[in-house]
């Protein structure tokens, strides 16, 4: 975004290739905030007159450079006064049915919502709603009642589905996603940060940095490979699990069955749609703040891709997450260490506290036995809040947070740290400079050592090298 003049409000975004410019001038016209006019389509140079202030010119340029290129149709939505009651799902918005068969929605599709009084975008999930009958009726959740727009703009993204694939074992260690090399082509033109995948059925989520993406010539546009922990973040590999628990009332709130529960479970666990899932690229404005690699070097990182689900009941009110013990003892921590979580460019961090009971943790999520817990987190409401974690069984970085170990460690160090300077101090020459200089040179070397058990807990292995 740049200001081309001074007198007036007048705002020009330079746009790829990869634009559908009808798209944007549509978006904009249903935003009140119409283009002037291309100053030069070949250029995609693209000019509009700002009439919001800096702050929300700000989110609306960085909206249509970073995801205004995955934008398949605009619709002008009208907000109802009733709204959503999704136990599970807090960014759930409810459509009409006859809308939703007329521009090709489906129940838990991924969509962005955009606010107008505020310019704030809001990516939500697709409920159809068979009680509505207009078809420009939206119903929002609770958390919307805090603005007073009437006229809500939907924006349908571009629907990636794919049908997941087991991983190459060769590719399990580092974490990777591979999707076909057209289709990673053309993610990788707009430079996404993250990407995530969606279980359509039940709305676990997992998210992965777009590092960790490769394109590969085996697979088709409609496959993706995943490795079995991410596959059973996706609730991919419980099919039987859940057919078996269909009478279950908590599971029929989770996958949001409507009235025809045998139809559904029929159509779903009978054929290959019960495995789809959407992918969606993530744009993130802001970088994630990185650690101290200092720390890093010295303490030893270590990081885990969890499922975060509600903890005890008890936990909402407490700064805590809940671990499994597996999970702590590869982290390198022990209870009430803390710990760093880990959402897009969110960070929050918390003490790490063990479960031990499978039956509290049954309370308040479902869970078919006990090797579950070792792929899962508990953080409470609060916390997933500040992350922005929209609903539970959603794919976060839970990190062993090492500046807390360090200063843990501190009485270890100040042990070394003395015994070093009474070494070099009781040597006979009075050269006090050169003493001092073997001090601070040997410092660096005196505190590495003493971490040497932290590092221990997380100590990682260079990969063999091909021969």
């Amino acid at each position: 975004m740049e200001r081309l003049t001074n007198s007036t409000k007048e705002y020009s975004l330079r746009l790829s290739e990869s634009y559908d410019i009808p798209i944007i001038i549509e978006f904009f016209d249903a935003i009140n905030c119409v283009p002037v006019f291309l100053k030069n389509i070949k250029s995609n140079r693209f000019v509009f007159f700002d009439k919001s202030d800096k702050e929300k010119n700000k989110r609306l340029a960085s909206f249509v450079r970073h995801e205004a290129s995955s934008i398949q149709a605009v619709y002008l939505m009208q907000k109802s006064s009733k709204s959503t009651r999704q136990p599970l799902r807090h960014y759930t918005i409810d459509i009409c049915k006859a809308f939703a068969e007329k521009n090709n929605f489906i129940n838990n599709q991924t969509v962005i919502i955009f606010i107008p009084s505020t310019y704030n975008f809001y990516h939500c999930t697709i409920h159809i709603n068979h009680e509505i009958n207009d078809e420009k009726e939206i119903r929002l959740p609770l958390i919307f009642n805090q603005f007073d727009d009437k006229t809500i703009v939907l924006l349908n993204i571009k629907r990636i589905l794919c049908c997941p694939k087991k991983q190459l074992a060769s590719k399990i260690k580092d974490n990777k996603i591979s999707i076909s090399k057209a289709l990673y082509q053309e993610m990788i033109q707009d430079t996404p940060s993250f990407l995530m995948v969606r279980h359509l059925f039940t709305g676990a989520t997992i998210m992965c940095d777009f590092s960790c993406v490769e394109g590969t010539s085996d697979l088709k546009d409609d496959q993706i490979r995943l490795n079995y922990c991410q596959r059973k973040n996706l609730n991919l590999v419980d099919r039987q699990a859940l057919a078996n628990e269909k009478d279950n009332t908590i599971l029929i709130d989770k996958v949001k069955r409507t009235n025809e529960i045998t139809e559904i479970f029929e159509s779903f666990f009978d054929s290959n749609e019960y495995s789809i899932v959407q992918l969606v690229p993530i744009y993130l404005r802001t970088k994630q703040k990185k650690n101290s690699t200092v720390l890093d070097f010295l303490v030893g990182d270590c990081q885990m891709n969890l499922s975060a689900i509600r903890p005890y009941e008890i936990d909402d009110s407490r700064d805590i997450v809940r671990l499994s013990e597996d999970s702590m003892t590869l982290l390198g921590i022990e209870e009430s260490d803390k710990v760093l979580l880990k959402y897009k460019n969110q960070r929050c961090e918390a003490r790490a506290m063990k479960i031990d009971s499978f039956e509290f943790m049954q309370q308040t999520n479902i869970l078919f036995c006990e090797r579950d817990l070792d792929l899962i987190v508990g953080v409470p409401a609060p916390i997933r809040r500040k992350l922005g974690i929209e609903d539970v069984e959603t794919e976060v970085i839970v990190e062993r947070d090492t500046k807390y170990l360090f200063f843990k460690n501190l009485n270890i160090q100040l042990i070394s740290v003395l015994g070093l300077l009474l070494a070099v101090f009781q040597i006979g020459d009075n050269h006090y400079k050169v003493k001092t200089v073997m001090c601070f040179a040997l410092l660096p070397f005196i505190i590495w050592a003493s971490l040497s058990q932290e590092r221990s807990k997380v100590k990682k292995y260079k990969k063999n090298k091909k021969t």
